[in-house]
This record gives structure tokens, C-alpha cells and sequence, in this order.
């Protein structure tokens, strides 16, 4: 008999309804659950010739073993495309682009200097004047675009929700959230447990109907970020962007190649119709430069932070990076360490937990070291929950899953707990770990469902 796939949290292993693992941040817990996927209506597997040009409602796309490879932007602009979305799920496609590495942005973007105009997004989808309308993206790939994720729409309340993608190389933005035109805004956002590496710019949200380039956003929407990573890396530029008055200044690097430079925009395209509540959890930045077009740029927006880093990798000290006076929000610190950025990303491509803190002191040596025994007289506990589902979002009820445990600094799992998820597939246990604890679900899988396990959550005392 045929196993059905399941999905626990947020490691990607089917087209699933997504199981949320909550830990605490900082003595907090819970998280914005994300929505279940309704049914699949449209699948595709395999080396992929055409783009997806569909009208969706309340529908899945499963795209899980679906590759565009060297065939976007040129013929194919956008390969996964709806102008009408109405509530649904994108999951699985993996889209290689053919913008050539080695073109100046001046060449691909300007169409300038012999190159062609190399434009297109991987993921556009616009989203329909309806209540509720909502967009989860799981489990895909983008590399060698323009853009990544492109959502257009008309409601700031309407949300994206980027669970678990991965854009590599991306020569504009990984995340495009402004809209077209003079009737569409950018909606709320919510990326999770996420992998952007290699992006000329972060996040932006500076629609074409505002000019303005302000660090703080008025718009009603939210932009929350969780547990994700986000390298944006100098990519070839020419006399457009570049000159040796901003190399003097470290904006850009010279190269070999006469009237060829090396620079990027940064983390943050930031507008006065931008998002005013940002929040951004357990992630982590790195930025190889300052940003070439000014110190507006390498602002970062009004938010709560918390337990996040920057990598800085440029020359000098982030403080003066690029003659700017350059501060980071309360709940951001910065380390010149790359292997924060390097030891995360490996953890993150090979599935594993990876966390933000710093390494814990080592004790002092001899007899005179005393264990801390605060942590024993703690009562209060966090949860962390769970959701058992099926790929068309049936959830599973009466199944044993167990909760696992493994300490911050050590490689061995230990079963903590072997609840059985109740009659909406939930299961939750309280813990209390004396030291920074990772957690996980796991099934085992039955005669008809496979197993499966969540992504790692880490708790504090």
C-alpha cells in the first residue's frame, strides 16, 4: 500500500499543511500560525519548457519536482505566474535563470552596453480584491533572476508567507512586495526559516507610485521575518551605478575589467509606503559592502528585533561603513566573524538547527567553578505545539508522535515526551530545560503515512 508524505513543521520534505513548532523567544511563546493549503489543483513534475499562467482559488499548486532550468527569463519572463490568486499554496518549484553571472547590471537591467534587457520575476502572483486572500510559498528555488518573489495586490492585509524558500543570486530583490501601478500596495509579510543568498537587495517595498526612499513605513501592513538568513552580495556594475568617487569612498570595488565595479543596494528598499510594524527574529544578515546608492540604505526601519546579527565582511568598521554614520536597532548585534554566516547556512542547507546567540563563555578552570543553579528554581515552562496533517491538509488525529530534545552544544537527540495528536492533529507539550534546548517532532509514519520530522525550535530557561 502507497505511504502518503507528511510534513512536520517546517522541514520541507512533501506538500503538506505546515505543523507549527513554537518555542519561546526570549520567555515568549507562541508564533503566527500559518494557513493550511487547500486541495491541489494544478501539478507538474519534471524538466519544465513552458510557464504556469493560471487563474487560482482556494487551490494548491504542487510543483514539487518541477525545474526550469536555463529557460527564464529568456524565453520564459515569469514561470509561475497568476493574475488572479485568490487564497492557496505554491509549493516545490525550483527555477534556475539565465541571467548571466558575469553581465553588468548596466547590461541585463539597462539593456545598455550590448547586453539584452534581462527582466522577470520567478514568483509573480497578484492577488484579487477578496477577504481572507493569502499566498504560502513553501519549499521552492529561485537562482540567476531578476526578481525572486514578486506578490502584487490591492490590500495591505493580505499576506504572503514564505515558508521555507530559497532564492540564490538574485540581481534585484528577493523579496519584491510593491505592486503595479497606481491601485496595487504592498501587503503584509511573513517570511520563515528561510535562505536568500545572494541578493542585490533584501526586502523591498518602495512601490513605482512612491518616489520617496524614507527608512520608516506608514503602511498599515506588518513584515515579520523569523528565523531566517539573508546574504546580499556585490554583483557586476557599470558607470550607471559605480565610479571611482564611490570606490574612494568604499561603496563599490574596482575590478579588472575597465569601467566594471562590484556593489549592491542592501538589506532593506525602504519608502514611506513600506510596512510600519517590522518585526525580525533568530535571523541573520551579512553584508560584504555598503550600499552604493547612499546612506538612506543602509537604515534600518523602526521595528522589534530580537536575537538577530549582522555579519559585517566589508573593509573598516560597520560604524563608518561607506562615510555614513551607520546604527543598528536595539536586539541586532554585529560580528565580523563570516563563519557565523558560513556555520548557519551549512546547518540550514543540510537541515539542521543553527541559532544566533553567541558561544557561552567557558567557565573558568579549576576547583572554584559553581553551576548555576537559578535555572532549577524556574516554575514557569514553555509550550511547544504541533500539527500532524496530510499533504491536502486532513489532519491526522490518534497518531504517537514524539518530542525530542537535544542540548544547545551537543549532537545527541533524546525522545522528551510521546504524545498522540488529538482530534485536530495537535500535540503540545510544556517543557522546562534547565539550559538553551533544541526541540523537534518526529512520526515514525504508519501503514498509509510516512515518516517525517519538524525543523528545529531552540528554548530558553
Amino acid at each position: 500500500m502507497a505511504r502518503h508524505p507528511l510534513r512536520l513543521g517546517a522541514a520541507v520534505l512533501a506538500v503538506v499543511t505546515p505543523l507549527t513548532v513554537l518555542g519561546s523567544y526570549g520567555g515568549s511563546t507562541g508564533a503566527e500560525a500559518l494557513p493550511g493549503c487547500p486541495p491541489t489543483t494544478l501539478t507538474r513534475t519534471g524538466s519544465q519548457t513552458t510557464g504556469i499562467y493560471e487563474t487560482a482559488t482556494d487551490a494548491t499548486w504542487d510543483l514539487t519536482g518541477a525545474v526550469w532550468d536555463h529557460v527564464a527569463p529568456k524565453p520564459i519572463l515569469y514561470p509561475v505566474r497568476s493574475e488572479t490568486w485568490t487564497r492557496g499554496c505554491i509549493v516545490g518549484a525550483r527555477i534556475y535563470g539565465d541571467v548571466p553571472e558575469s553581465l553588468t547590471r548596466d547590461q541585463w537591467y539597462d539593456g545598455q552596453d550590448g547586453g539584452p534587457r534581462m527582466g522577470g520575476e520567478g514568483f509573480r502572483q497578484t492577488l484579487t480584491d477578496s477577504p481572507g486572500n493569502y499566498l504560502l510559498v513553501r519549499n521552492t528555488y529561485v537562482s540567476d533572476y531578476e526578481d525572486a518573489y514578486d506578490p502584487n495586490g490591492v490590500n495591505p492585509g493580505d499576506m504572503l508567507y514564505l515558508d521555507h524558500v530559497q532564492a540564490h543570486y538574485i540581481r534585484d530583490d528577493c523579496i519584491e512586495n510593491e505592486g503595479r501601478g497606481t491601485t496595487q500596495v504592498p501587503m503584509s509579510v511573513l517570511v520563515r526559516d528561510s535562505l536568500f543568498d545572494g541578493c542585490f537587495t533584501g526586502f523591498a517595498e518602495r512601490p513605482p507610485s512612491v518616489g520617496d526612499g524614507l527608512p520608516n513605513g506608514t503602511g498599515t501592513q506588518t513584515f515579520d521575518v523569523e528565523h531566517s538568513l539573508l546574504y546580499v552580495q556585490p554583483q557586476p556594475l557599470g558607470p550607471n551605478y559605480c565610479s571611482t568617487s564611490l570606490t574612494l569612498v568604499g561603496r563599490c570595488v574596482a575590478t579588472a575589467e575597465p569601467s566594471v565595479w562590484l556593489g549592491a543596494h542592501g538589506i532593506w528598499k525602504w519608502s514611506s509606503a513600506a510596512a510600519s510594524t517590522v518585526v525580525v527574529r533568530n535571523s541573520i544578515f551579512r553584508l560584504d559592502l555598503p550600499s552604493y546608492s547612499g546612506c538612506v540604505s543602509q537604515q534600518w526601519p523602526d521595528g522589534t528585533y530580537q536575537d538577530d546579527v549582522l555579519v559585517w565582511a566589508g573593509p573598516g568598521p560597520y560604524a563608518s561603513a561607506g562615510g555614513c554614520a551607520n546604527t543598528l536597532p536595539p536586539g541586532v548585534r554585529v560580528t565580523t566573524d563570516v563563519g557565523v554566516w558560513d556555520r548557519a547556512k551549512a546547518a540550514w542547507l543540510a537541515g539542521q538547527p543553527w541559532d544566533t546567540k553567541p558561544p557561552e563563555p567557558s567557565p573558568p578552570p579549576g576547583p572554584g567553578t559553581r553551576t548555576d543553579t537559578r535555572l532549577s528554581a524556574r516554575t514557569l515552562g514553555h509550550r511547544v505545539l504541533g500539527t500532524l496533517s496530510t499533504a491536502a491538509g486532513r489532519r491526522l488525529d490518534g497518531k504517537p508522535v514524539l518530542l525530542q530534545r537535544r542540548a544547545a552544544g551537543s549532537s545527541r537527540w533524546s525522545t522528551a515526551a510521546r504524545p498522540t495528536s488529538d482530534g485536530s492533529g495537535h500535540v503540545r507539550r510544556t517543557v522546562r530545560p534547565a539550559r538553551a534546548t533544541w526541540f523537534r517532532w518526529c512520526f515514525r509514519g504508519d501503514e498509509r503515512n510516512a515518516p517525517t520530522r519538524s525543523r528545529a525550535v531552540r528554548v530558553l530557561p
